[in-house]
């Protein structure tokens, strides 16, 4: 029930980020098929990295790193980790997760800011 309610309330805290965004378990984006694509091997990415357990967060960041130096907007980098984070994680994956979503929503200090 508590898991249940919790993701419910990251569902409405992301719709409120982003507007719309499509929420069926696993990889459903929203676009053009070719946005579809790369959106979806950027989750496939995160999610084997998040996987291996000697993953850093300093890893994950970097990857955060490339989305933006791709030219990947903030919105798009959001909606990837917001499916990550419905799939089933440990506590510490999720916690890390929680910190790279506060990363690229702008809510964390002007020298890890990545997107405007």
């Amino acid at each position: 029930m508590f898991s249940q309610l919790k993701t419910e309330l990251s569902i409405k805290n992301c719709q409120l980020f982003l507007g719309r965004v499509s929420f069926r378990k696993h990889t459903k984006f929203m676009g053009t098929s070719k946005m579809k694509n790369e959106l979806e091997v950027w989750y496939r990415r995160f999610e084997v990295k998040l996987n291996q357990k000697e993953t850093s967060f300093n890893t994950l960041y970097e990857m955060l790193k490339e989305m933006r130096n791709e030219k990947m907007g903030k919105e798009k980098a959001y909606e990837i980790l917001v499916q990550l984070r419905t799939s089933n994680l440990t506590e510490g994956q999720e916690d890390m997760l929680l910190d790279l979503m506060d990363i690229v929503s702008g809510y964390c200090s002007p020298n890890v800011k990545l997107w405007e």
